[in-house]
């Protein structure tokens, strides 16, 4: 009982984040000494905690200046949604500092200030970081999900991904660094409690007692996994591990800014997986917004996900192949991206993806998404260096799903 009290003791509250932040004005740098401190946790998010802390004085005085804020995040040694039993290592901040850290040393001043929050404060004590606080930005997801998804900025947010992961990877890649510093990433982003949760959460128990009907999957999510542990050493770069929608800042207005976030689950790995992450998200939107029964027609609203698809890919490509990319290794994280992205769509519609999922009130019709998002992915793992392949496979099931989807939800499903 003293063990769980005392860590309990040390997570942060609304008013103790507040307090916090006012202990350390000095190094943070945002707030005066006359800053009436408030904090507002934010909710969501699997494993950590967050607030927003602000300068309350200013929300009543007659100043036209922007309020001053700050992000404050904390990582408890125990998985938020599970509880304190569930215990996890507090050290994946350092993880994700350290990753903003080495990949804006890779990236030009400009690109970093562009695609990271600036980080104003680390306590590794404490396990709690400090940033500006994104004022106007929402989770992409939140964008994909809602009405915005037809905005036609929307392309831009997914070609800027896409120019972030393409540069990023590029610059990190193993083909393109001496021997030396890609064994330094290797042992330096291991990573391996972040990457065991992954691996057991991503890549295995979503999949466990049910072949799906298709008895030849156990054995290419065994060739993903062994991708994802870093085997093919030949084809790794320093990633953000775990780039869905969630991870990622954005706002459309009055111009379109983007931020990459919560990298703790940063890996030497394949390139594939941040591109097939992020691109897993696309995919389940378009079913989600396939099963909304009003509003912009559905098929509308899908265009708009394989229209910011086709941007994605083709800034990443394109910035890869700027940077000196080989095609040959282009092929396959393309390849590698559409197998990460059935994984991701797979265990989501399982019901293995924490907080994420189909959001419908009506059982029988999330029940039919979730169906639809089962063989959706399962045909990405399976299909993914066949004929139609990558990149051109996933638009291919997103087109399938416009042209095949009604009002009722109704969805043939595709030749497989």
């Amino acid at each position: 009982q003293s063990q769980h009290s005392q860590r309990m003791d040390t997570v942060l509250t609304a008013a103790s984040a507040a307090a916090y932040v006012a202990d350390h004005q000095e190094e943070i740098g945002v707030f005066g000494l006359e800053a009436k401190l408030v904090a507002q946790e934010i909710v969501g998010g699997n494993l950590n905690f967050a607030f927003r802390v602000f300068d309350d004085s200013q929300q009543t005085a007659s100043s036209s200046s922007a309020t001053r804020e700050v992000f404050v995040k904390q990582a408890p040694d125990f998985i938020k949604v599970f509880g304190p039993e569930a215990k996890l290592h507090r050290e994946r901040l350092e993880m994700e500092v350290r990753y903003f850290r080495e990949m804006s040393a890779f990236l030009d001043e400009d690109t970093s200030s562009r695609f990271f929050p600036r980080l104003l404060h680390v306590d590794v004590d404490k396990m709690i970081f400090v940033s500006e606080f994104l004022s106007g930005c929402t989770l992409l997801d939140d964008v994909i999900l809602g009405e915005d998804v037809v905005s036609p900025k929307l392309p831009a947010v997914a070609e800027a991904m896409g120019e972030f992961m393409g540069r990023a990877h590029a610059r990190t890649h193993a083909s393109r660094l001496p021997p030396a510093k890609a064994v330094e990433l290797a042992a330096t982003f291991k990573n391996p409690i972040m990457r065991g949760i992954q691996l057991e959460y991503v890549f295995t128990k979503a999949f466990q007692g049910d072949s799906f009907r298709d008895p030849s999957l156990p054995s290419e999510l065994e060739t993903l996994k062994s991708k994802y542990r870093g085997e093919e050493v030949g084809n790794c770069a320093l990633l953000h591990g775990d780039l869905h929608p969630g991870s990622v800042m954005c706002a459309l207005d009055p111009e379109i800014t983007v931020k990459a976030i919560d990298p703790e689950f940063t890996i030497w790995g394949p390139p594939g997986l941040d591109l097939g992450s992020l691109l897993s998200g696309f995919a389940l939107a378009a079913v989600f917004h396939a099963g909304r029964p009003a509003g912009i027609a559905a098929a509308v609203r899908i265009a708009a996900l394989t229209r910011a698809v086709e941007r994605m890919w083709m800034a990443y490509s394109d910035v890869a192949k700027a940077e000196g990319m080989d095609d040959a290794i282009l092929t396959q994280i393309e390849c590698d991206a559409a197998g990460f992205a059935g994984c991701e769509v797979m265990r989501t519609a399982l019901g293995c993806a924490g907080v994420r999922g189909f959001n419908f009130e009506d059982a029988e019709l999330k029940k039919k998404a979730e169906t639809i998002a089962v063989e959706m992915g399962r045909r990405l793992i399976m299909q993914r260096q066949g004929d139609t392949c990558g990149i051109a496979l996933l638009l291919g099931e997103l087109d399938v799903l416009a042209q095949t989807t009604d009002s009722s939800f109704n969805y043939e499903e595709a030749p497989k």
